[in-house]
C-alpha cells in the first residue's frame, strides 16, 4: 500500500485541497451538490481536469446513496487511469473507498479530450467545477461559454482560473504588448484600455446567468444559470497578446508559473454598451 501511495503522491488533490482553492465562493463542493439535491432531482456533476480522480471518487463515495452521477474529463490519460474502472486502483491506494466496497462500486465516467468543446448535450449538467486546470487552457472565454451551454437552468459552475495578481488595474494599459504587468491569466481590453474582468463578466451574463468573480487572492468564477439559452461574452481571443506564462517577461511573474495568459479584445460596440451600463 505504501508503494502505491508514493506513486500517486504529488499528482493527486484531495477534496479538502480543492475546497481551499475555491473557498472564495463560500460553498464547498459537497454543499453545492446538497443544495442541488434539495430541488428533488437527479444531479449530474462534471469535473474538468480530474487528474487521477481522487476528488471525483471522494464525492462519489460521499453521495453513493443519493441520486447523483459523476463524470470527469482530462486532456490526456494519466496512467493508471485510462477508463472508469481504473479509478478503483486510486481509491484503494488512497484508501478513499473501503476494500470490501471496491468491487461493484459505480465509478464516475472518465473522458479524455480538450475541454473547450464539451461532449455533453445542451443543458445536461447541474454542476461543473474545476481547479488548477483552466490556467492551462488558451481560450478561457470559450470554455466558459461551453460550460454555460451544458448547464441546466438552476445549475452552477465553480471554475478556478489562477492565483495572485489577477485583479489588474482597469484603465489605460501600462505596456502596449503585455497590457499590464500583473500576471493575470484572463485579461480583457478595448484598444489599449483595460476592462475589469469581474465587472465585465457580470454585465455580459445578462438576465440568463449570474457570474461573480469574488475579490480574493485566487481568481474563481462562480456562475449560475437561471433560464435556458447560451452565453455570448462577445470576446475575441487576442492571439498576439495571449502567451505562455513562462514567457511572461516581468519580474512579478511567480516562480514556476505555467499555463497560459489569455488576452481578449472587446469590440467598440460592446465596450460602449458596457461603459454606458456602469
Amino acid at each position: 500500500m505504501a508503494e502505491r501511495e508514493d506513486r500517486h503522491a504529488g499528482r493527486t488533490r484531495a477534496l479538502e485541497t480543492i475546497n481551499r482553492k475555491l473557498k472564495s465562493v463560500r460553498a464547498p463542493l459537497e454543499d453545492v451538490i446538497e443544495e442541488l439535491l434539495a430541488d428533488g432531482r437527479h444531479v449530474s456533476v462534471l469535473e474538468i481536469g480530474f487528474g487521477w480522480g481522487p476528488v471525483l471518487i471522494e464525492l462519489a463515495w460521499r453521495f453513493r446513496s443519493k441520486p447523483v452521477s459523476f463524470a470527469g474529463i482530462n486532456l490526456e490519460r494519466k496512467p493508471p487511469v485510462e477508463r472508469s474502472e481504473d479509478l478503483a486502483a486510486v481509491a484503494e491506494a488512497l484508501e478513499i473507498v473501503p476494500l470490501e466496497d471496491i468491487d461493484g462500486f459505480p465509478w464516475p465516467e472518465v473522458h479524455f479530450y480538450d475541454a473547450t468543446t464539451l461532449h455533453f448535450a445542451e443543458e445536461s449538467l447541474d454542476f461543473v467545477y474545476s481547479a488548477v486546470t483552466i490556467r492551462f487552457i488558451r481560450d478561457k472565454a470559450g470554455l466558459l461559454e461551453e460550460v454555460a451551454r451544458v448547464l441546466r437552468p438552476g445549475g452552477r459552475a465553480v471554475l478556478h482560473i489562477g492565483e495572485r495578481n489577477w485583479e489588474y488595474p482597469a484603465g489605460p494599459a501600462t505596456e502596449p504588448t503585455l497590457l499590464t504587468s500583473h500576471p493575470s491569466r484572463f485579461v480583457l481590453h478595448h484598444d489599449l484600455d483595460l476592462v475589469p474582468l469581474d465587472e465585465y463578466l457580470a454585465w455580459a451574463a445578462g438576465d440568463r446567468f449570474t457570474i461573480r468573480v469574488p475579490r480574493a487572492r485566487r481568481c474563481v468564477i462562480d456562475m449560475m444559470k437561471h433560464s435556458s439559452g447560451t452565453l455570448d461574452l462577445g470576446l475575441e481571443l487576442d492571439e498576439e497578446r495571449t502567451i505562455r506564462m513562462r514567457d511572461f517577461p516581468h519580474p512579478d511573474r511567480p516562480q514556476g508559473s505555467n499555463g497560459a495568459r489569455s488576452a481578449y479584445a472587446i469590440s467598440a460596440e460592446r465596450a460602449a454598451a458596457f461603459a454606458a451600463s456602469r
